[in-house]
């Protein structure tokens, strides 16, 4: 079944790149279709300094375009949740707000590019915008 899905995953992203030569670079400079494939989950760790407060920054994103973003300042941290259609924030001192209009968009926006979503299909075709920009909806 897995090497089913994998063949079907290849002729799908081969079509996509015949299509868009953007999309074939970006494929092969994150390693090739068949490495994208595999990746289930990212987690990254950054240094941040936002405003004067340094701290850490931690993100999981599954191929699944759910993620999990928290900030860390030492005295204080936030967390963001994206399950994929919702999101929520949780501040500092522990008020939790659902996501909504463009605070839910840029979440969408980060999962789509951090997932690599673009690269295997899961954000749907990519329509050339520009020689050098595409656009996903």
């Amino acid at each position: 079944m897995r090497r089913f899905l994998l063949f079907t995953f290849f002729i799908a992203t081969a079509a996509r790149a015949e299509q868009s030569p953007l999309l074939a670079r970006w494929i092969d400079k994150a390693g090739g279709a068949e490495r994208v494939a595999r990746i289930a989950a990212i987690h990254r760790i950054d240094d941040v300094d936002e405003d004067g407060m340094a701290g850490t920054r931690e993100e999981w994103t599954t191929a699944a375009m759910q993620r999990r973003e928290r900030v860390d300042h030492v005295h204080d941290e936030a967390q963001i949740v994206f399950d994929g259609a919702n999101g929520w924030r949780r501040d500092w001192n522990g008020f939790v707000e659902k996501l909504a209009g463009d605070d839910l968009r840029r979440q969408s926006d980060i999962a789509l590019l951090h997932s690599l979503a673009a690269l295997t299909g899961a954000a749907g075709p990519p329509k050339s915008v520009a020689v050098d920009t595409l656009e996903f909806h």
